[in-house]
């Protein structure tokens, strides 16, 4: 005699293959983190601009800023000092240890997900010689969460060396305002620097160019669901097969 499992019973006989797809389909939702870069060509200075999912605008809490790229140098801000780079310009005057006048200018960067690091390349010159100063100075990356209150700034020195840092990021947060800033002013870390060289009439630009970021999206939850059901529906069909063929 042959009988005819339930649709239930036999779905239940492919419990281990609808975990096995829930894990393939949840594995498929979690989106894999993406890097953008900055400097892999030149944009123009305009009040938004838009790279790779990444939404740059100038206004951050730092100071106004407005975006371009350079090839080969990066994201900076094209309101102070050079384009390529987000900026402090500040000018000493003789015999001073510290500035009479200081502007800065900011980014944010805004991503449909999580922003997860940003790589700079930090750099300070002299801006009446050109010369380059191998110096260290802060900046004050300022985190937006999704949910829960903003982020202080994350006081964090760079040094002018030539060598790139990444900033990382553990607050969920897609939106990032990035500027130099300093805990207790930067002026401490150029005092020694200053005296050594006769405490000259000068103006210092200091600041950093945006590599890259990398963040991780949001995923497309339209498309996990459909997959989440294909699947489903796959193994109920499997299952009605094997209990067709049940025999007592």
């Amino acid at each position: 005699m042959v009988t005819k499992a339930t649709t239930f019973g036999g779905a239940l006989l492919s419990m281990k293959g609808l975990y096995l797809t829930l894990a393939l389909i949840l594995g498929l939702a979690e989106a894999n983190a993406i890097t953008i870069r900055f400097d892999d060509a030149n944009r123009p200075a305009s009040d938004t601009l838009n790279v790779g999912g990444v939404t740059v605008t100038g206004d951050g809490w730092g100071g106004a800023g407005r975006p371009t790229t350079a090839f080969g140098v990066g994201l900076g801000s094209d309101v102070l000092g050079s384009s390529f780079s987000i900026e402090q310009v500040a000018h000493y005057s003789a015999g001073s240890l510290f500035p009479d006048s200081s502007l800065a200018e900011s980014l944010r960067l805004t991503v449909d997900g999580v922003i997860n690091s940003i790589t700079i390349m930090p750099r300070i010159s002299v801006l009446e010689t050109g010369e380059s100063l191998d110096l260290i100075f802060e900046i004050a990356p300022l985190c937006y969460p999704s949910h829960g209150p903003i982020n202080s700034p994350a006081w964090t020195i760079v040094e002018s060396n030539g060598t790139s840092k990444t900033l990382t990021f553990n607050s969920l947060a897609p939106v990032v305002d990035l500027t130099v800033a300093g805990d207790f002013g930067e002026d401490t870390y150029f005092i020694d620097n200053r005296v050594s060289r006769g405490l000259p009439d000068e103006t210092l630009v200091f600041g950093f160019a945006i590599q890259s970021l990398d963040y991780t999206p949001v995923p497309d939850t339209a498309s996990s669901a459909c997959l989440l059901g294909i699947g489903i529906f796959g193994i109920v069909c499997a299952g009605r097969k094997r209990g067709g063929f049940a025999r007592s």
